[in-house]
């Protein structure tokens, strides 16, 4: 029968498990646990000879990909990956006890991490407008402990695409249920509800696996993540473009010690004041029906603009947030983050109505057509406003939502 992985795979995900170096021993415990291959009766020596293969620390060193080394020198045993190892500046041979890895991941030096990312989480979750929060869950647990809070976590689309499509702020590692991750992140989990999250999780298991699965007792890895960014497609990037290799063979995590340049893929440009758009009314019906461009990037900075709170009633639910722009998209240039508000999705409904508008004061006023509902209440209440002026609504563009959206009389 044919082996469901190659034992190269599974060695390099092991080894990455247990921080980049471990021995035989430990390695063999670790293949064990997580049950993947097919352990047949010399499974340890396919181990032992792959590894081998893959170093140039060895006589059986094949002399192609140079992935493993030998931590404390030759028959001792302890094995780690390559793309760990500091390079000694003489280039001398390794001393017994010597450490080779690179530096802590919690010094202060930039840590960003990539990882191949399923097509379908990406694109499901890049639909939605209520995630700040998502989980980058792993059919099997991973044990990231190599990322601090606040690292980058960037999306490697998977083949055929193969490019950068975003990324998210790395918040922290949890192993847990499918259940239980359902409970925790619902939709951030890039699935619409349990079953399929429940089904995808299972059905990748079994690829890997000849026993029986019992759905209830799979533990899955949760690496959490925040504010997350999904580009448009033609924002994507190659990581090798920048000079981050990422080899086709990994299919787990790879982090670098330094990041891509500052805004790649990004679209607002917030140094520059936001100027009312011209529309050209057969382009601006063009647009209506196509899908919205930079739409993630723009939500996320003007939530984060607010502190995630509806600027108008305070509310802090994730899920009934929304950026809400002044002046109506046209383009990409509506994006502007003074363009934009942070409303809970039903004054967001009101104010593109028109039946809520605000003043240069920065406070609602509110239209005769709810004299008889409970949002009169609401005019002349004083907006938040974010902590950064630059990034305050527009006074340009709310005049203009006076003038041609709001449906009562104002003397301006």
């Amino acid at each position: 029968m044919a082996q469901p992985r190659k034992w190269l795979d599974e060695i390099i995900d092991v080894l990455e498990e247990l921080g980049g170096k471990a021995s035989l021993s430990d390695i063999y415990k670790k293949i064990e646990q997580r049950n993947i291959m097919n352990l047949h009766r010399t499974w340890t020596a396919s181990v032992r000879r792959t590894i081998e293969s893959y170093s140039s620390d060895c006589d059986a060193f094949y002399g192609k990909e140079d992935i493993f080394y030998s931590v404390e020198g030759k028959g001792k045993g302890i094995w780690g990956l390559r793309k760990y190892q500091t390079k000694d500046n003489s280039n001398s041979t390794s001393k017994l006890g010597t450490n080779n890895y690179s530096p802590s991941p919690f010094s202060n030096k930039t840590t960003i991490a990539i990882a191949p990312t399923d097509l379908n989480w990406f694109y499901y979750l890049r639909e939605q407008s209520n995630t700040n929060i998502v989980n980058f869950w792993t059919p099997t647990p991973w044990n990231i402990k190599r990322l601090k809070e606040g690292d980058k976590f960037y999306f490697l689309l998977k083949s055929p695409i193969r490019k950068i499509g975003g990324f998210g702020y790395f918040k922290k590692y949890d192993n847990m249920s499918v259940y239980e991750a359902w409970i925790k992140f619902g939709k951030g989990n890039g699935v619409s509800d349990l079953t399929e999250l429940a089904e995808r999780c299972s059905n990748y298991v079994r690829k890997h696996t000849k026993k029986d699965l019992n759905i209830d007792d799979l533990e899955i890895g949760c690496i959490v993540l925040e504010n997350p960014v999904f580009f448009d497609d033609e924002h994507f990037f190659s990581p090798e473009k920048f000079e981050f290799n990422f080899a086709p063979q990994i299919v787990k995590i790879k982090y670098f010690d330094s990041d891509f340049p500052a805004h790649i893929g990004e679209t607002m440009n917030k140094n520059n004041n936001f100027n009312l758009i011209l529309e050209n009314n057969t382009e601006y019906q063009m647009q209506k029906s196509k899908k919205r461009k930079g739409q993630s990037e723009f939500r996320n900075k003007v939530l984060k603009a607010y502190d995630y709170r509806c600027a108008v009633t305070g509310e802090t639910c994730i899920e009934v947030l929304q950026a809400a722009h002044i002046q109506p998209y046209i383009n990409e240039q509506s994006n502007h983050i003074q363009n934009g508000i942070c409303l809970r999705i039903d004054i967001h409904k009101l104010f593109d109505e028109g039946l809520i508008t605000i003043n240069d004061d920065y406070r609602i006023i509110v239209s005769p057509l709810l004299n008889t509902s409970p949002y009169k209440t609401l005019n002349g209440v004083k907006i938040n406003l974010p902590k950064d002026p630059h990034s305050y609504p527009s006074l340009e563009a709310l005049k203009q939502h006076r003038k041609t959206l709001f449906r009562g009389n104002i003397n301006d």
